[in-house]
């Protein structure tokens, strides 16, 4: 009876003795870090007055849609003179078959006054000289016609070169005013306006930072003797505080482990914190607004 008692107490310990080892190695298996928004800095596309600003910190815009205008006036009028000036050269392209028309019409009539001759000096009405003083007309027709055409394609090329170097132009400024549109390059949320209607703006400066509609990610710090718990891909549960002192949960997934070991980044850093070394964890989960970037979070594999 004693051996009994005493091999159930034996039984007893053993299990304590598991429960707690289980929950200290779940606790080892909790790794803390802060969730945070991948932000992108959307700039001014070109230098001017915001005449449009259509979006407001905490809203929401799809992809392509117009966040706001920089005054494009000024573009509008020079982007109308170059389309004027490529007018005016289209008008100015000489016309050159009609030009070499009134050659041709004289070469044509040297031709016809030659075979008249010729019909006369083979019926002996007229000699050689006469035809011989036609060939010599046609052949300066021939002459005059060669050098005018090439004249006027030389003409021609060096206007619809300038007609070429405008229409680029032209596309250069119809691109700088598209660009004065500014366009959000994804679903997004606004997290911050930095520029208000009616102020100015210079190119490439800041007006407002995104951050992708839905999706968060939440790194956290492993230390290197855990590495073999996580790996790239792995699906993670992620927790975070709530009301009440309450904890609530989602899935997520990794998506990148760092190469290099690197300190804990902290204000302060413990002795333990100096010593140990952590590896970088980032995963990437699904966000309808629960969670803002900022706050801390536990990793479990």
């Amino acid at each position: 009876m004693m051996a009994g008692l005493s091999l159930r107490r034996v039984f007893i310990s053993l299990f304590a003795f598991a429960v707690v080892l289980g929950c200290k190695e779940n606790d080892a298996l909790r790794y803390y870090g802060n969730f945070e928004a991948r932000e992108l800095m959307l700039p001014a596309g070109g230098s001017g007055e915001i005449v449009s600003m259509l979006v407001s910190e905490g809203g929401e815009c799809d992809s392509a849609d117009v966040v706001a205008v920089v005054d494009t006036s000024i573009l509008v009028l020079e982007r109308e003179r170059i389309a004027s000036a490529i007018d005016a050269l289209e008008y100015s392209l000489p016309d050159i078959d009609s030009r070499l028309s009134v050659i041709l019409e004289k070469r044509e009539a040297l031709e016809r006054e030659l075979a008249k001759i010729e019909q006369l000096v083979l019926s002996g009405s007229a000699s050689d000289k006469m035809a011989d003083g036609v060939r010599d007309n046609i052949a300066l027709a021939n002459k005059e016609h060669d050098a005018a055409k090439s004249a006027l394609l030389k003409e021609n090329s060096s206007v619809l070169a300038q007609i070429g170097a405008m229409e680029a132009q032209l596309k250069i400024v119809q691109q700088r005013i598209e660009k004065c549109y500014l366009r959000a390059p994804f679903h997004a949320r606004i997290l911050e306006v930095n520029i208000m209607e009616g102020e100015y703006v210079a190119e490439g400066s800041p007006v407002m930072v995104l951050t992708r509609w839905g999706t968060l990610d939440f790194v956290a710090w492993v230390p290197g003797n855990h590495l073999f718990a996580i790996s790239p891909g792995d699906s993670v549960t992620l927790f975070y505080d709530i009301y009440g002192g309450k904890t609530d949960s989602c899935r997520g997934r990794v998506f990148h482990v760092s190469e290099r070991p690197q300190f804990i980044p902290s204000m302060v850093q413990t002795r333990e914190n100096r010593w140990e070394q952590h590896y970088k964890v980032k995963v990437i989960l699904n966000n309808m607004g629960a969670i803002k970037p900022g706050m801390p979070g536990e990793l479990v594999p």
